[in-house]
């Protein structure tokens, strides 16, 4: 299993841009089993953010069930879901949250911190061209 951070200079969150296990190697609890090694050495920030692809955003019913799996796994490992969102070149993603050093952040606070990294990897040109990270509002009909 490999896993990629990346972390704004003054930031107390990192994203975890890539995570996976080998493909021959997969089904087989090591995923699960890395998680706890990446709190271990990572317990000096409070957390990390995690990028999924969001289920509504497919029509694909084999690709909601695959986007399904990989939440379920990321919730069974202990990270949260947000309200927090970003359309990242066009792919419309939710934020989950594995918080190690500190209590799950406000929804505010995870986009700022969101915010800072994105800044981090992308020159501001390309951050107002390819990354719009905002606060889901869920609005009742009622």
């Amino acid at each position: 299993a490999y896993a990629f951070f990346a972390k704004a200079e003054n930031g107390s969150y990192c994203l975890l841009d890539y995570y996976a296990v080998l493909d021959g190697l997969r089904g087989q609890g090591i995923g699960s089993h890395f998680f706890p090694l990446l709190r271990e050495k990572m317990e000096h920030t409070n957390g990390f953010l995690i990028e999924v692809e969001s289920i509504e955003s497919t029509n694909d019913e084999n690709e909601k069930q695959v986007r399904h799996r990989r939440i379920a796994f990321y919730e069974k490992n202990g990270n949260v879901m947000t309200k927090v969102k970003c359309l990242l070149y066009g792919v419309d993603f939710n934020i989950m949250l594995q918080p190690i050093s500190a209590p799950v952040p406000s929804d505010e606070e995870t986009l700022y911190e969101l915010e800072q990294i994105y800044h981090t990897m992308f020159d501001d040109n390309l951050y107002r061209h390819v990354c719009h990270p905002f606060i889901q509002q869920i609005f009742n009909a009622n």
